[in-house]
């Protein structure tokens, strides 16, 4: 195998994994959907919190390596600001923020 083969194969295992990441979007939109509403609604407000920590913690951490690592950084930055609440009232708060993402992973799903 040639170095333009090997690179040619990496490439191409990176665009799958990337369409991979890109098709898995749409799960996490529903996740934090669910769990913002629920959140709003006063339904189990820590179990949701720390769901949504962890659902944004995941997409921080992965985001830039695919390409959107703006992505990532907000998902960074909407992380630490719910880890920082500690009553729902402050979280309902950053609901708005959180679904303004949640718009801007949609787009990257649709392919906007």
């Amino acid at each position: 195998m040639t170095q333009a083969q090997a690179v040619q194969g990496a490439d191409s295992a990176l665009s799958a994994l990337r369409t991979r990441f890109v098709e898995r979007l749409t799960v996490t939109i529903e996740r934090l959907d669910m769990m913002a509403e629920s959140l709003a609604e006063g339904i189990e407000p820590s179990t949701n919190l720390v769901g949504i920590i962890d659902e944004l913690h995941r997409l921080s951490g992965i985001a830039g390596s695919f390409g959107y690592a703006e992505l990532g950084v907000e998902a960074a930055e909407l992380e630490m600001a719910f880890r920082e609440v500690r009553r729902t009232e402050e979280a309902h708060a950053l609901l708005d923020k959180l679904d303004v993402h949640v718009a801007r992973i949609d787009e990257i799903t649709n392919g906007r």
